[in-house]
Protein backbone atom coordinates (compact mmCIF):
# COMPACT_ATOMS: atom_id res chain seq x y z
CA UNK A 1 0.00 0.00 0.00
CA UNK A 2 2.65 2.46 1.20
CA UNK A 3 4.14 2.14 -2.62
CA UNK A 4 0.95 3.01 -4.21
CA UNK A 5 0.71 6.54 -2.30
CA UNK A 6 4.38 7.66 -3.12
CA UNK A 7 3.66 6.99 -6.55
CA UNK A 8 0.95 9.23 -6.25
CA UNK A 9 2.27 11.80 -3.99
CA UNK A 10 4.64 11.52 -6.94
CA UNK A 11 2.29 11.53 -10.03
CA UNK A 12 0.56 14.83 -8.02
CA UNK A 13 3.42 16.64 -7.51
CA UNK A 14 4.47 16.20 -11.19
CA UNK A 15 0.78 17.48 -12.38
CA UNK A 16 0.94 20.31 -10.15
CA UNK A 17 4.73 21.27 -11.24
CA UNK A 18 3.38 20.74 -15.14
CA UNK A 19 0.59 22.99 -14.05
CA UNK A 20 2.49 25.53 -12.27
CA UNK A 21 4.83 25.59 -15.13
CA UNK A 22 1.64 26.53 -17.56
CA UNK A 23 0.53 29.34 -15.10
CA UNK A 24 4.35 30.51 -15.32
CA UNK A 25 4.48 30.85 -18.61
CA UNK A 26 0.66 32.29 -19.18
CA UNK A 27 1.74 35.22 -17.05
CA UNK A 28 5.09 35.98 -18.61
CA UNK A 29 3.55 36.05 -21.68
CA UNK A 30 0.46 38.51 -20.57
CA UNK A 31 3.45 40.80 -19.19
CA UNK A 32 5.20 40.85 -22.10
CA UNK A 33 2.14 42.00 -24.35
CA UNK A 34 0.86 44.57 -21.53
CA UNK A 35 4.39 46.00 -21.41
CA UNK A 36 4.20 46.06 -25.45
CA UNK A 37 0.92 47.48 -25.16
CA UNK A 38 1.29 50.56 -22.72
CA UNK A 39 4.93 50.98 -24.57
CA UNK A 40 2.30 51.64 -28.17
CA UNK A 41 0.03 53.86 -25.67
CA UNK A 42 3.38 55.96 -24.24
CA UNK A 43 4.49 56.62 -28.25
CA UNK A 44 0.54 57.07 -29.63
CA UNK A 45 0.79 60.20 -26.50
CA UNK A 46 4.07 61.26 -27.51
CA UNK A 47 3.00 61.98 -31.22
CA UNK A 48 0.05 63.40 -29.65
CA UNK A 49 1.61 65.93 -27.59
CA UNK A 50 3.66 66.98 -30.50
CA UNK A 51 0.55 67.65 -32.68
CA UNK A 52 -1.08 69.51 -29.82
CA UNK A 53 1.66 71.71 -29.33
CA UNK A 54 1.69 72.31 -33.20
CA UNK A 55 -2.27 72.98 -33.23
CA UNK A 56 -1.76 75.08 -30.08
CA UNK A 57 0.93 77.08 -32.23
CA UNK A 58 -0.99 77.38 -35.08
CA UNK A 59 -4.25 78.97 -32.99
CA UNK A 60 -2.18 81.42 -31.58
CA UNK A 61 -0.57 82.54 -34.65
CA UNK A 62 -4.17 82.76 -36.21
CA UNK A 63 -5.54 84.74 -33.39
CA UNK A 64 -2.41 87.24 -33.39
CA UNK A 65 -3.63 87.51 -37.12
CA UNK A 66 -7.66 88.24 -36.17
CA UNK A 67 -6.16 90.86 -34.01
CA UNK A 68 -3.80 91.97 -36.74
CA UNK A 69 -6.15 92.22 -39.21
CA UNK A 70 -9.13 92.32 -38.22
CA UNK A 71 -10.77 93.84 -41.98
CA UNK A 72 -9.28 90.98 -43.47
CA UNK A 73 -11.65 88.70 -40.92
CA UNK A 74 -14.67 91.08 -41.76
CA UNK A 75 -13.89 90.59 -46.00
CA UNK A 76 -13.50 86.85 -45.42
CA UNK A 77 -16.96 86.42 -43.78
CA UNK A 78 -18.56 88.44 -46.26
CA UNK A 79 -17.42 86.55 -49.25
CA UNK A 80 -18.34 83.11 -47.69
Amino acid sequence: MGAKTIKGAVTASIIFFILFVIYASLQAYTNRNTIRHLEEIQQEKKELQVTNEKLTSELKEIKQNIKKHPSKIQLKKWLT
